[in-house]
């Protein structure tokens, strides 16, 4: 067994809402779209969502400076006092055809990040890492299961259909989410972090977050 940690690129997983269109907006993950989308949560809540793109960086770190020690930890699977520039270049990054990246903001001026999500499509196209991070004070809103149902259509609509999470052993709220609501093929522990595989299940993605 590796004694290594996961790289923490995508490991922030959380819950849906159908939104498939919108997916066509950002369909090339390089032409970032400067339209925001806005969605009202299930506590009446409105936020906006977008294409991530590089001028997003300073936000996200303020927005990990808003994190609290536990969420950090069990999604970045370390609690580093502030966001190392290597996890921020990552979260911010886009490639064609192979990932791409949400942000949702809270309106108003400036808009705040609240919210990031990530997918990267592995190199043979047979699978997609999947990863969400939503702020403390706007989780259990709906809000993770808004972006995470428009990263698995915008994968589905590449021919992906096979997706893989990384949860902290302790994360009851995803590890629970996952088993009610995806179809799981394979579940590994590894250093205190598992490896779920799964696809979408009929019903869809009605997870926490």
């Amino acid at each position: 067994m590796a004694s290594t940690l996961p790289t923490p690129v995508n490991l922030f997983l959380t819950s849906a809402l159908s939104s498939r269109s919108y997916v066509y907006l950002c369909m090339n993950a390089v032409q970032v779209s400067a339209r925001h989308d806005r969605v009202s949560l299930k506590d009446g809540s409105d936020v906006e969502i977008r294409c991530v793109n590089a001028s997003d960086r300073d936000s996200l770190t303020a927005l990990y400076d808003r994190l609290s020690q536990h969420s950090r930890y069990q999604r970045f699977f370390a609690c580093p006092a502030q966001l190392p520039a290597a996890w921020a270049d990552m979260l911010v990054e886009v490639l064609p055809e192979r990932r791409f990246g949400l942000v949702a903001e809270v309106l108003g001026e400036p808009p705040s990040v609240i919210a990031i999500a990530n997918c990267t499509i592995s190199p043979d196209r047979r699978w997609a890492e999947v990863g969400l991070l939503v702020e403390d004070a706007w989780q259990d809103r709906g809000l993770g299961g808004v972006l995470c149902e428009r990263l698995i259509s915008w994968c589905e609509a590449r021919d992906v259909r096979v997706f893989v999470a990384y949860v902290h052993w302790d994360n009851e709220r995803v590890i629970g989410a996952l088993g009610r609501h995806a179809v799981i093929i394979d579940r590994r522990l590894e250093s205190g972090v598992l490896k779920f595989t799964f696809t979408r299940s009929l019903g869809g993605w009605c997870w926490v977050g």
